[in-house]
């Protein structure tokens, strides 16, 4: 991993290591999973809230013309005159929204939202990283015994 690399860079360096830089003690699934919980889940529900709201822009011009609208600035709602704004390059433009079902939605499913599966792909890898952070933990837990025992018996005389 690049963090690991840098954190190498940092120790050769005699500087103190950046957050999840050292290799022997960053908690690797640990980090994936606040990842995904604070990076890439909150910034996917923004991405879907906005193909929702895109969507409903295009469900509501469907004939090409762009009409006043709240959510579009006003200076922006009079350049019908525009060629971005001709039916040819309009919102619903089957360039921008595929000319088949199956290439990409042109209008809204029922309920109002744009589908979202990529939610089933964070909740796997999600899933993934849990199941080898139990795994760690359990390797991290028989290693710390382990190391308690070695302790106890050098301290007892057994490893003289």
């Amino acid at each position: 991993m690049d963090t690991q690399i840098k954190g190498d860079k940092e120790q050769e360096l005699g500087l103190a290591f950046s957050p999840l830089c050292d290799r022997n003690s960053t908690l690797v699934a640990e980090s994936q999973i606040g990842f995904i919980d604070f990076i890439v889940s909150p910034s996917l529900e923004v991405c879907g809230d906005m193909l929702d709201r895109v969507l409903r822009h295009v469900e509501g011009h469907k004939d090409g013309a762009i009409a006043e609208d709240a959510t579009v600035p006003p200076s922006r709602t009079n350049l019908t005159s525009s060629p971005a704004n001709s039916p040819s390059h309009s919102r619903a433009s089957p360039r921008l929204f595929g000319s088949s079902p199956c290439q990409s939605p042109r209008h809204l499913p029922p309920g109002g939202a744009v589908p979202r599966p990529w939610l089933k792909c964070l909740e796997n890898n999600k899933k993934m990283w849990h199941d080898l952070s139990d795994k760690d933990a359990e390797l991290r837990e028989q290693i710390t015994e382990a190391s308690k025992k070695r302790s106890r018996e050098y301290a007892n005389g057994v490893d003289k």
